[in-house]
């Protein structure tokens, strides 16, 4: 669901969107609020998030965080995706609050209610942030669709 503001929102906006124990992002000045997961949908992130870290870790390849964090991609777009890599050599794009800029992969796990925003606006809008790799993982169907998205991929 999409709530559009008589003027675009900001980041500024997004820090005081309501905690009501629903994921809220703003792409493009607009505000979309996700439901709370489902049990199988953070089975597969806490699944995936434990390989990833392990691996990284293990080879010093950078950080992985999960959501809730939200990742600034400009002025107007703040996203929370369900799993964040950053790269070692992107260390500085993460800060205190939020990681500010395109990490090196970005996964979303798809539900019925985000996987047409998923795999539309969100990557479109990754692509033009310069995300290098993004993944949509669908628990429902067991698929994984990675996509090669920045320069940098």
């Amino acid at each position: 669901m999409a709530r559009r503001a008589l003027a675009p929102l900001t980041v500024r906006d997004f820090w005081n969107l309501p905690d009501d124990g629903n994921r809220w992002e703003i792409i493009d000045g607009a505000a979309f609020m996700t439901p709370t997961p489902t049990i199988a949908h953070q089975q597969v992130l806490l699944n995936l998030a434990i390989l990833f870290r392990a691996h990284a870790r293990r080879r010093r390849l950078g950080e992985v965080l999960i959501a809730p964090v939200g990742v600034v991609l400009d002025e107007h777009s703040v996203v929370e995706p369900d799993l964040i890599f950053v790269a070692r050599a992107q260390r500085t794009i993460v800060r205190d609050k939020a990681i500010h800029g395109a990490p090196a992969l970005l996964v979303e796990i798809t539900s019925p209610a985000t996987a047409s925003r998923d795999r539309g606006l969100k990557r479109d809008r990754y692509a033009r942030a310069g995300v290098g790799c993004y993944w949509m993982i669908d628990p429902r169907m067991s698929t994984l669709r990675a996509l090669r998205l920045g320069a940098a991929a």
